[in-house]
């Protein structure tokens, strides 16, 4: 039997790598995988076209030494069957691996593989693209911070759907990384920042050619605070070009964006609790809406002072550096006890909103001799529902 061909998203020029058959072709970089022979061979016998498959295993070289396959289509489950009786196995996220250590070992699954693909009307190819994984690994290594990599694969030809629901959407046309998920790819990566709710989608768009990474939703904490619009993904045909494009691009719109997110966020819950509430007329146990509102803040707080600090052109002046350390130093004191803490909020939190807002400007008046504290005899005023 010859060789089935196979549509390949690759230029013609390119040879595709397959596995082999049974009439001996060239071997390929690895054990048992070889090249298949172009359409214009003039050794390739005419032969009648056979029906498209329902379903493909592609595989990848891996950095580690090992096969990564990938199973997809309509009948998914067969190609993941075909990998199973090869002895590829399963990590949690659906990549299938074999290790490439042992030639022998390694030729016998592949030739497994051959046999138990040809007989379900399953696909194989050997991708020439680099291991999604490696890429994305090679991108965390440039940005800063420390960076968890994972790979999803997605077999069914739906699954991606459940993720479209996370992306962050920059704009109305909802960006390069949506438009890459709807071609529905067998696998994407994630790059997710250890220290913050930073969450990364790497696809590589093999109708255009080129590699996208795009911001997802932050992480529950933060889905409240985002505004409509995400940053902008980013997209380069190569690893180095698109490491470069979400250090220096999509890192810095996407700590953009949050920042003014949780600002807009903190800005409303402190407008709802100062037209709510009387500093002096507030009983503990506090109302679960405002109670939930001061966590937020507190939370928030910490985060908003570094990035004043950071953020400043100029230098801080020296009331505007006492606010934020005594800021700082009542939250970190408070303990369990909100009583200060929804004090300084209700009081002194426009003071460092305005200057989280505009870090190149002063805004604060001068300090007043003595900070307000809760009264004592706190009656409730009407609240608005949150």
């Amino acid at each position: 039997m010859l060789p089935r061909l196979r549509p390949c998203p690759y230029p013609p020029s390119a040879p595709t790598p397959r596995l082999p058959d049974e009439h001996g072709d060239r071997e390929g970089p690895h054990p048992g995988l070889t090249l298949t022979p172009h359409r214009h061979d003039p050794d390739l016998a005419p032969r009648t076209p056979a029906l498209s498959p329902t379903a493909t295993i592609t595989l990848h070289r891996t950095t580690a030494g090992t096969l990564a396959g990938h199973a997809s289509g309509s009948r998914h489950q067969w190609a993941e069957t075909c990998l199973t009786l090869a002895g590829f196995t399963t990590d949690q996220y659906g990549t299938h691996q074999l290790p490439l250590t042992d030639a022998s070992q390694a030729r016998e699954a592949l030739h497994q593989l051959r046999q138990s693909a040809q007989d379900l009307d399953v696909a194989v190819v050997l991708s020439e693209q680099p291991f999604l994984g490696d890429v994305a690994d090679r991108i965390a290594r440039t940005l800063p911070g420390r960076w968890t990599v994972t790979v999803t694969a997605h077999p069914d030809p739906h699954a991606q759907n459940g993720l479209l629901e996370w992306v962050w959407a920059s704009g109305p046309s909802e960006g390069a990384l949506h438009g890459a998920l709807t071609r529905r790819p067998s696998a994407t990566a994630h790059l997710r920042r250890d220290s913050a709710d930073t969450w990364l989608t790497l696809v590589h768009d093999v109708w255009h050619g080129h590699y996208v990474v795009g911001a997802m939703l932050p992480g529950p904490d933060e889905i409240d605070t985002v505004i409509s619009e995400g940053p902008a993904c980013v997209t380069a045909p190569t690893i180095d070009a698109i490491a470069a494009a979400g250090r220096g691009r999509l890192l810095p719109d996407y700590a953009a964006k949050l920042q003014r997110g949780q600002l807009a966020a903190a800005e409303e819950d402190l407008r709802w609790a100062q037209e709510s509430y009387e500093p002096g007329e507030i009983l503990e146990p506090f109302d679960p809406a405002l109670a939930g509102a001061l966590a937020r803040f507190r939370s928030q707080a910490p985060r908003l002072i570094t990035h004043v600090r950071r953020r400043q052109a100029r230098q801080l002046s020296e009331h505007e550096a006492a606010f934020l350390d005594a800021f700082e130093a009542t939250l970190e004191s408070d303990g369990q006890n909100d009583t200060v803490a929804m004090s300084l909020w209700l009081t002194e939190g426009d003071q460092l909103l305005e200057l989280a807002r505009n870090p190149d400007r002063p805004t604060l008046a001068p300090p007043a001799a003595t900070r307000p504290v809760p009264g004592p005899t706190p009656t409730l005023s009407a609240a608005r529902s949150r």
